[in-house]
């Protein structure tokens, strides 16, 4: 009898224990859980807006690296995809992947069109324009990322293409 009632004290220590050692795996290797800043995305996402990171998304990340242990799938076109850009976790759209083409127009402003899709149209200021004009196709290995409120969003358009590797999941609850 002595002996049971030992274990059952000691049951609560291992729980606990147990449950911390499996959030902390959740939170490295499953889903992650940020606060939007910024109205980049707007109307789908709001500045102060809660949500969940998919980390298994296109595979299994290696805790604090851009680097997958397994890679099983990578961007979308339409995924709101997250990565890490100047040291912070940035969460865009994913509007063109690897070797679609790229066509610029200046006709009452300046545009690209993505894989000749008007509704893939995207707005750009001179100096977007100027930067990627002469980008014939997204390049292997990259995707364009782009915020919903072109206005407010520094994405693509301004640093570039994402490096596809470089983005570990997507956002699962909106």
């Amino acid at each position: 009898m002595k002996e049971t009632t030992e274990k059952k004290n000691r049951n609560p220590v291992i729980s606990i224990a147990a449950g911390v050692i499996i959030g902390l795996i959740f939170k490295l290797f499953v889903f992650d859980a940020v606060f939007i800043s910024g109205p980049s995305m707007e109307p789908v996402l709001h500045d102060g807006q809660f949500i969940i990171l998919n980390k298994l998304s296109y595979g299994i990340v290696i805790p604090f690296t851009s680097n997958f242990f397994v890679r099983w799938a990578g961007p979308q076109v339409h995924d709101v995809v997250y990565y890490l850009h100047d040291s912070k976790i940035v969460i865009k759209r994913c509007v063109g992947v690897e070797n679609e083409a790229l066509s610029f127009y200046s006709n009452n402003g300046y545009y690209v069109v993505i894989d000749n899709n008007t509704a893939r149209t995207i707005p750009l200021n001179e100096k977007q324009y100027q930067r990627l004009k002469n980008a014939p196709k997204i390049p292997p290995g990259y995707i364009f990322a782009v915020g919903d409120n072109y206005v407010e969003s520094v994405d693509s358009r301004d640093y570039g293409f994402v490096f596809a590797s470089q983005v570990p999941g997507k956002a699962a609850c909106r």
